[in-house]
């Protein structure tokens, strides 16, 4: 898959991700749940195999990732795929006092 291809798969996932929010909230089981964790997984392991050579917060993908991580720990604080995503990319991007406090939310979520 080149870049456009995956962009568009994650934009596909994402609003995919949204419409699913948009249920009656009372109505959505704690499997749901997950599995609307689980999309946004996907769409950011899609985006991480994305070969990018520029390592800044600046850089679109990593940016993206950022933001969809964001998102979704916003909805489900506790999700720890989506903590240890934040932290992987954290690191990657050099962020380590992020990383730290990253680090510490998925150990305080055990």
């Amino acid at each position: 898959m080149d870049r456009q291809e995956r962009l568009n798969l994650v934009n596909q996932i994402f609003n995919l991700y949204v419409q699913c929010y948009a249920q009656k909230e009372e109505e959505l089981t704690a499997h749901d749940l997950r599995s609307f964790e689980d999309l946004l997984v996907i769409a950011v392991e899609v985006m991480n195999d994305v070969k990018v050579f520029d390592q800044s917060v600046l850089n679109p993908f990593n940016f993206i990732q950022l933001q969809l991580t964001q998102f979704g720990l916003a909805k489900s604080p506790e999700s720890k795929s989506l903590l240890a995503w934040q932290a992987k990319i954290y690191g990657k991007l050099g962020l380590t006092s992020l990383l730290t406090q990253a680090c510490e939310r998925i150990s305080k979520s055990e």
